[in-house]
């Protein structure tokens, strides 16, 4: 029954969403729609899905094997916390909770709107969006598909998404995926209607700033997991889903930049309808990554090419309809000049190195695959590619950044202190190389320079005599936490070590200053999985610890998962990991050292933090007025 209720609260989503989406054939025919209305209708699609979201996820925790999804991705056994993450770890849920994230920002929007006509036709482009999603979802991936008769139990979910990581990981970063959406409905709906002016850039602004929050969140999570779970030492492996999320990260990061110069000067407007375009359509496009079956990678969901085919038909759509909309409104879009040495002007360079940034990562990422469609030929892009490409960027950036957050938004005064700055940076990477023979790495050397240099330049901020606004200690917290994360990158690329051995318990191998030793196994049995877990001594000087890693077993699922351990320091993580005993040459252990990783972390926090601090300072301003 609950079910039944579910898919059909979908078809009503549906049929409203199909008729917000020709309201404005209606009122060009003569109808008279008041936007209140538009309103009310969004009001009950929100209801209905939330309805629909939820029943899938009481599903899950009652077990309910009647139903297809659950079968396939939940167990009696598992804990609570996995049975209703189970209900978006898999492509169907997934899918629903997007569109429920879609409609939470559509009603942001219609709470905050100020503008009846602007408002209308916003829900309208938000609807046709969404009649698409829900149709998708209803048609071709319904998470309500009935199974009969229903089996006693189901196959369980996934081993590596048991996480709690993984747990919040999808609807923080879904939040940021499809908050996007509204900022280009707008947007699109400005253009049609004359209307790019101060609102426009106030509320697309906001919206976007809520969703970076989100997207920022969700990677940040992503990548913890990552590092946490997967047991290959790393946080970022350049995976086609991974890069999924990064491209419309790096364009909002611009889009807010951009934007915030057009509303305090005018200038960069189209820039900044571009990238709010622009952002959706990537956002989209990681949307095909994923779901079409295209890559192969653990962030994916397993899917049929029908599936592939209509996401990517959406999305050539979406180019073809925005690029038009664009074109023909192209002579409301003039700039401004704005003079080289000032604030605007670093801020368009630092865009023209995110759009290019996102560029070698669009290469990256679909050349394996166009090239594979073409010629049946198959090559591998990975981290060797984006490396050499992707981070010289970052580093011009990280420049780009230091240099213009030091300057005012009209002209610059003296150039005095960004020298003294930089060269205290230069001072402090150069005493930091000699000491620990860092030179040898270039890039990650050039990466420490110019991460100091925008820490040194964001913290003389706090000591000017300027008036500080608002948003002041916002920018900040934001520079700051982003030159934490060059600077945390930049000297693990450069120092981090790994090696691999095989341990007898009693035996002991040295590591760097460490002594890792083998001190006992034994077994144990969990609630939905067997672990064999390790008891691995570390010793340094007058340190004398040990850590446990653990491989897993889960009986359900078939799988082995393998769990790693960590002892941590303020500076830096020993990452041990062992593989299953299979025989009596002593257990495979392989020990990572991890230098300034909890600084990645602790700089992503940071800009989380500015971002949100942002949103709400935004926001309260904006109601205001």
């Amino acid at each position: 029954m609950l079910p039944d209720i579910g898919n059909l609260c979908l078809y009503i989503a549906l049929s409203i969403c199909l008729f917000v989406s020709i309201a404005p054939i209606l009122e060009k025919l003569g109808f008279s729609l008041q936007y209140k209305y538009y309103t009310v209708a969004w009001l009950a699609v929100f209801i209905v899905i939330l309805i629909s979201f939820f029943i899938l996820i009481y599903s899950y925790v009652i077990s309910d094997f009647s139903i297809l999804n659950v079968v396939n991705n939940s167990h009696t056994s598992k804990p609570l916390i996995y049975k209703i993450s189970g209900a978006w770890g898999n492509h169907e849920g997934s899918m629903l909770l997007w569109i429920t994230a879609i409609n939470v920002f559509t009603i942001i929007f219609c709470i905050m709107n100020r503008d009846a006509s602007l408002g209308k036709l916003t829900l309208s482009v938000q609807a046709i969006c969404n009649t698409f999603f829900i149709a998708f979802t209803l048609f071709i991936s319904s998470p309500f598909t009935r199974i009969f008769p229903a089996p006693k139990n189901g196959f369980g979910l996934n081993p590596i998404l048991q996480d709690i990581g993984l747990a919040m990981h999808p609807p923080v970063l879904y939040l940021g995926y499809v908050g996007f959406s509204i900022s280009y409905s707008i947007t699109i709906s400005a253009l049609i209607l004359n209307k790019i002016d101060k609102f426009w850039a106030e509320i697309v602004r906001i919206c976007s700033l809520i969703s970076w929050c989100f997207l920022t969140a969700g990677i940040a999570l992503g990548s913890w997991w990552a590092y946490r779970e997967l047991g290959w030492g790393g946080f970022w492996f350049w995976d086609p889903v991974e890069n999924a999320s990064l491209m419309p990260w790096l364009s909002a990061t611009a889009l807010i930049h951009t934007i915030n110069v057009y509303s305090k000067t005018g200038n960069l407007k189209q820039w900044s309808i571009i990238l709010s375009i622009a952002t959706f359509i990537l956002s989209t496009l990681g949307m095909f990554l994923v779901r079409s079956g295209i890559v192969t990678s653990v962030h994916a969901f397993a899917a049929d090419s029908s599936r592939g085919i209509y996401i990517l038909s959406f999305l050539a759509l979406l180019l073809l309809a925005s690029t038009i909309i664009y074109m023909l409104k192209l002579n409301i879009t003039r700039e401004v000049t704005f003079p080289i040495l000032s604030k605007p002007f670093f801020i368009s360079i630092s865009s023209l190195i995110l759009v290019v940034a996102i560029s070698t990562i669009i290469i990256g990422t679909i050349y394996p695959m166009i090239l594979e469609i073409l010629t049946g030929t198959k090559i591998s892009v990975g981290a060797p590619y984006f490396n050499t490409v992707f981070n010289p960027m970052v580093i011009m950036l990280t420049g780009s950044c230091a240099i213009g957050s030091n300057l005012s938004w009209v002209k610059s005064k003296n150039f005095k202190k960004h020298i003294l700055i930089f060269g205290l940076a230069l001072i402090s990477t150069s005493l930091f190389s000699i000491k620990i023979n860092l030179a040898e790495e270039a890039l990650a050397t050039l990466g420490l320079l110019f991460g100091l240099w925008l820490l040194f330049a964001s913290i003389s901020l706090l000591f000017t005599r300027d008036k500080k606004g608002s948003n002041f200690y916002n920018m900040v917290i934001g520079h700051l936490g982003f030159s934490i994360i060059v600077v945390s990158i930049s000297m693990n690329a450069a120092l981090n070590r790994e090696t691999r051995t095989q341990l007898k318990i009693g035996e002991t191998v040295n590591f760097l200053d460490y002594g890792i030793s083998l001190s006992n196994i034994y077994y144990e049995k969990k609630a939905n999985y067997l672990t064999q877990i390790a008891i691995i001594g570390i010793k340094s000087g007058n340190l004398k610890t040990s850590v446990k890693p653990e491989v897993r077993f889960f009986e359900v699922e078939q799988q082995q998962v393998v769990e790693p351990a960590m002892y941590k320091t303020v500076f830096s993580d020993l990452y041990i990991t062992i593989d299953r005993i299979y025989s009596d040459q002593g257990v495979p252990v392989l020990i990572y050292y991890r230098p300034m990783i909890a600084w990645l972390w602790f700089g992503a926090l940071s800009v989380v933090i500015a971002i949100l601090r942002s949103a709400i300072i935004s926001v309260a301003n904006y109601f205001n007025k």
